[in-house]
């Protein structure tokens, strides 16, 4: 697996807590959540180029569920990127004491394993952002199946969730944009044209679109509670999306 991507984005949020004294906490730009499915397209994407994405599924799945088979024996699992097993938890009375479901329980508890620690070690951050206002878009999801997608479907519903996201303002300039990466090409969809427009989530059905890859944009003079910014501001999603 490559290891060229060693940088994680961050932001720096001013800390809320008391005495915290003007400090600042860092948190990842990229809160997307990736299913088996979402991984294996990735993969199959980027990794392995011209893999079938529904046989890597289909034996992610499998491999997935005979582990949990071997767990529920009380074997231990140790994949060498997270380790597994089955604890009982709860206080035995005497030998001859039988589980009892309101005194005891199974837990399965996962550990981060030696791969992953040693490739974390090699992690760094990059600060690129901070300030009183911190416009971002978190995560992008399919409003019908509620999963993270990077796919463009037309006349699909797809929602968008971060921060200080809501289009307003009189600048013509304001609203939602796909910028295709290759043409340069702009489809620009106006507030009046969402769904939900929202400081947390915005709502908007896919045009039709050529295929290739997209930038998506938000471009917006909010300011939450106080007076609309004089100029606007635009921030774009730190994914890449396709349209086919």
């Amino acid at each position: 697996m490559s290891t060229n991507h060693r940088t994680i984005k961050a932001i720096l949020y001013r800390n809320s807590m008391k005495n915290a004294n003007g400090k600042y906490l860092a948190r990842t730009s990229v809160n997307n959540v990736y299913n088996i499915r979402a991984v294996c397209e990735s993969a199959c994407r980027n990794t392995l180029r011209g893999a079938n994405p529904d046989a890597m599924e289909y034996l992610v799945k499998t491999f997935f569920e005979e582990m949990t088979y071997l767990i529920e024996n009380g074997e231990k699992i140790n994949t060498g990127y997270f380790s597994a097993q089955a604890n009982v938890k709860g206080v035995f009375n005497s030998p001859g004491d039988r589980f009892d479901n309101k005194r005891h329980k199974v837990e399965v508890a996962f550990s981060t394993g030696a791969i992953i620690r040693r490739r974390s070690k090699g992690l760094k951050a990059e600060v690129f952002r901070a300030g009183n206002f911190n416009f971002r878009i978190g995560i992008v999801f399919d409003a019908q199946t509620k999963e993270h997608v990077d796919k463009l479907i037309a006349n699909r519903l797809l929602v968008l969730k971060g921060e200080k996201l809501k289009i307003v303002g009189d600048d013509p300039s304001v609203g939602i944009y796909l910028v295709h990466s290759e043409s340069g090409q702009q489809i620009h969809l106006p507030a009046a044209e969402l769904c939900e427009n929202t400081n947390a989530t915005l709502k908007f059905f896919v045009p039709d679109l050529q295929p290739g890859a997209y930038e998506l944009k938000v471009c917006t003079q909010y300011a939450g509670s106080t007076k609309a910014l004089t100029r606007p501001c635009t921030f774009a999603y730190s994914r890449v999306l396709h349209a086919y």
